[in-house]
């Protein structure tokens, strides 16, 4: 331990054994030089001069996803709708026999900058045993309940 880390731990120990607070000096404190200070998307690729340059063109930026999501629910069978896959995420909803909430998975959908979500069971399972990857468009046809299940025609688009 080096003589400034000494001194520190030094200073804490009868600091924390007071019952009042105390001043306590930083003089004695060492900052490694690695401790990154810096926010996690800087230190992930983006400069610190990249973000702050993006900061100051924001009034000539202009929308391209609006990322609150809409849940899209299908009500009439023969229903379409088409959007490109954005991946899943977990939500909550309320269960349709016991009202509880629950955690269900949702699919994900980008349609004209709008992200949609649906967590109907057998539409998250067709994704996943299919293994749709993000970024592909699909169309989606509610083609009928079987008693509380609705099941739905997902194909691609190309």
């Amino acid at each position: 331990m080096s003589k400034n880390n000494e001194t520190a731990a030094n200073n804490a120990a009868p600091i924390a054994e007071q019952a009042e607070i105390q001043e306590v000096s930083t003089t004695d404190v060492t900052i490694p030089d690695d401790v990154d200070f810096l926010p996690a998307n800087v230190s992930e690729g983006k400069s610190l001069e990249a973000i702050m340059a993006a900061s100051q063109n924001l009034n000539k930026a202009s929308r391209i996803l609006t990322l609150t999501n809409v849940y899209k629910e299908f009500s009439t069978i023969g229903e379409i709708f088409r959007g490109v896959y954005f991946g899943q995420v977990m939500i909550s909803v309320k269960d349709p026999i016991t009202k509880d909430l629950v955690e269900r998975k949702a699919v994900r959908l980008i349609n004209d900058g709008v992200v949609y979500l649906n967590a109907g069971v057998n539409l998250v399972n067709q994704f996943e045993r299919n293994s749709i990857p993000v970024g592909t468009a699909v169309e989606i046809e509610f083609i009928e309940k079987q008693g509380n299940v609705k099941v739905y025609s997902v194909a691609l688009l190309g």
